[in-house]
């Protein structure tokens, strides 16, 4: 369940990296006697599309690292795109581009070395003539050997059941706990996770995690 409730909730740290078209079984809505349009059936079945604000998420990480140096960096901006289809058979499959958020991180990544450095009473060349290496060729290196991880293979499938307000979410092969779900709210266009219970509360990251909550999908 803790893997893929971190996929789900696409809480991805800097430590990690660095959780559509309409639902496909909707049909057109019929008019009620007096023109107006029914309500349309809330369900969760059909596509959905979240654009999660990593920035948070990064300077969290960085500041866990050390707030020296996290305070020359701006990650505003950073997004990512995280796609959920439930199915009617109890499936769900999630994607997400990691690898754009990954190659989006190179100037701000390269504009805080930059200030950090100056604030040492050093220059650009200063630094690169006492490492021996560009200060690009070593962004590069580091962007990517993330963009190579296998952990940014960001397509996962398994299964969920909802009940109430309560989402499961579990890998094949797993089964489901009673204490292991996100709570969420759910409309016709919209459902957000508000919340994240069970195995995800006692990972080092739960606190980093938060910072990204709640999550709002649209369809």
């Amino acid at each position: 369940m803790k893997k893929f409730t971190k996929f789900a909730a696409l809480f991805l740290t800097l430590a990690l990296v660095f959780s559509f078209a309409a639902c496909s079984n909707q049909g057109k809505t019929a008019k009620a006697p007096d023109g107006k349009a029914p309500e349309a059936k809330v369900t969760i079945v059909g596509d959905w599309k979240c654009s999660i604000d990593m920035s948070k998420v990064i300077e969290q990480s960085m500041e866990d690292s050390g707030k020296d140096v996290a305070q020359y960096f701006d990650f505003s901006g950073l997004k990512m795109v995280m796609n959920l289809t439930f199915k009617e058979d109890g499936t769900v499959r999630m994607s997400a581009d990691a690898k754009k958020l990954i190659e989006d991180i190179r100037q701000p990544m390269k504009d805080g070395l930059v200030k950090y450095i100056e604030s040492l009473g050093m220059t650009e060349e200063d630094f690169e003539s006492a490492s021996g290496m560009k200060l690009s060729s070593m962004i590069d290196e580091l962007v990517n050997q993330m963009a190579s991880s296998d952990d940014l293979a960001m397509e996962k499938e398994g299964k969920y059941k909802l009940e109430g307000d309560k989402l499961f979410l579990i890998e094949d092969g797993e089964e489901f706990k009673d204490d292991d779900y996100c709570t969420i709210t759910l409309s016709a266009d919209e459902f957000r996770i508000t919340e994240i219970h069970g195995e995800l509360e006692d990972d080092d990251t739960f606190e980093t995690m938060k910072n990204v909550l709640p999550l709002v999908f649209t369809r």
